[in-house]
């Protein structure tokens, strides 16, 4: 099919398929150029199926289950969510750390030159955990402590002061890891000289683990520049419940090895607002061009540049969690795209036709970077043409990413100081 013929058919495509010819970023999709893009597509995956040996796409291929998985947690109307009972229910809880592990935090945060060592992760859902405080007398007026919202404002972590039990826990939901503070109640007004602290560079055994810490200071501005009068821990929320997303951007420019965006999805339908929040968990970012989740961009999301790749066996970073809004049917409804310097484009999944996009099962392991996906899984070349086959169980180990293999270690984090 020519690009002409194919640009008059796509507003048939769009009611047929889903796809979603709205602005995906602020500058909006031209037409033209997402046509030319698809249609690029199209014969890229024709020519690689042809070298490899793949069969015709099935009539009934839909590339994997697009039905949203939600969370009905009908209790939680704030930010706080208190109850521990259900928290299991969707999520990984934190471990409750030792008492060594409490030794080696504290005497961590001591240290007088760890300033220079601060980073930051970005996450709308995650847990809080005490940790402890350097026993000063300053404990006692550090009350109510307070994270972003992520809309200019601040939210109340329920039930935590500098003197809350160790492992005491909190789960926040749509709010912001970008700051921290606390109530100084001695002089009535919030603070928020923190240092944040990848787990991994304190012990390996904390890795995946991140820790603030609190340095006091008082009316006056007098402070002694050592962040232990309160350390808490932050951990991601990691949703137990959803779909994995993986995305191959520019096919054989590329090499079809479906990472270019790896995330997962669930939905939460939140009774205080009234609205429907899908929970992205941002794991991967094999792309070194804009790209878009429901109109956030996932290197900006990731706080890394648009030219850097991570987690996909180069460089690594800590995922990324946020929120989109919307009213989507099916997870294919949420808009998908990328952009270089000449325009903006969806990236398309419609039943029987080449596909840039794949829902899989959470345990999914993404591809390394220029690794096809037929060579990590030799399984997906007969799933193109028989869907009912159990691709996934069948895995090269060495040609994907684990977990482990992004979560930075000791040894790596030393060495970008």
């Amino acid at each position: 099919m020519n690009s002409k013929a194919l640009k008059l058919i796509m507003p048939l495509m769009a009611a047929l398929f889903g796809i979603t010819l709205f602005s995906c970023s602020s500058d909006g999709i031209n037409i033209d150029y997402n046509v030319k893009k698809t249609n690029d597509y199209a014969q890229d995956w024709h020519e690689w199926a042809t070298k490899n040996s793949i069969g015709n796409i099935a009539s009934n291929q839909t590339w994997g289950d697009w039905n949203i998985v939600t969370i009905d947690t009908n209790a939680v109307t704030k930010s706080a969510n208190p109850n521990t009972n259900q928290w299991s229910d969707f999520s990984v809880v934190p471990t409750d750390l030792t008492d060594e592990q409490r030794t080696k935090i504290m005497e961590f945060f001591g240290r007088a030159d760890i300033a220079s060592m601060g980073t930051s992760v970005h996450w709308s859902d995650f847990y809080v955990q005490q940790v402890g405080n350097g026993n000063y007398g300053t404990k006692n007026f550090m009350n109510k402590l307070i994270c972003s919202n992520g809309k200019n404002g601040t939210e109340h972590i329920n039930n935590f002061n500098a003197n809350t039990p160790f492992n005491n826990k909190m789960l926040m939901q749509d709010c912001s890891t970008e700051w921290f503070g606390y109530h100084d109640s001695r002089h009535s007004q919030d603070e928020d000289k923190f240092i944040c602290i990848n787990g991994a560079v304190i012990d390996e055994s904390l890795k995946g683990r991140f820790f603030i810490g609190f340095d006091y200071e008082d009316n006056k501005g007098n402070r002694d520049y050592i962040f232990n009068d309160w350390v808490i821990a932050i951990s991601p929320c990691e949703y137990t419940k959803g779909t994995r997303i993986i995305c191959e951007d520019m096919g054989a420019k590329g090499d079809f090895d479906f990472n270019d965006l790896v995330f997962d999805v669930v939905s939460f339908y939140d009774y205080s607002k009234r609205r429907n929040d899908y929970i992205i968990t941002l794991r991967a970012v094999g792309g070194t061009i804009e790209a878009f989740i429901g109109g956030v961009e996932a290197h900006e999301a990731m706080g890394i540049q648009t030219t850097t790749m991570v987690n996909t066996g180069r460089q690594i970073a800590p995922i990324a969690i946020f929120r989109i809004h919307g009213n989507y049917k099916t997870i294919r409804d949420i808009p998908i795209s990328c952009k270089d310097n000449k325009g903006e484009w969806i990236l398309t999944c419609t039943d029987a036709h080449p596909t840039q996009l794949l829902a899989v099962t959470l345990d999914y392991k993404w591809c390394k970077e220029q690794v096809p996906i037929t060579d990590a899984y030799p399984l997906f070349k007969e799933y193109v043409s028989k869907p009912s086959i159990e691709w996934q169980h069948d895995v090269n180990l060495g040609n994907v990413i684990y977990e482990s293999d992004y979560h930075q270690s000791l040894q790596s984090c030393l060495q970008t100081m």
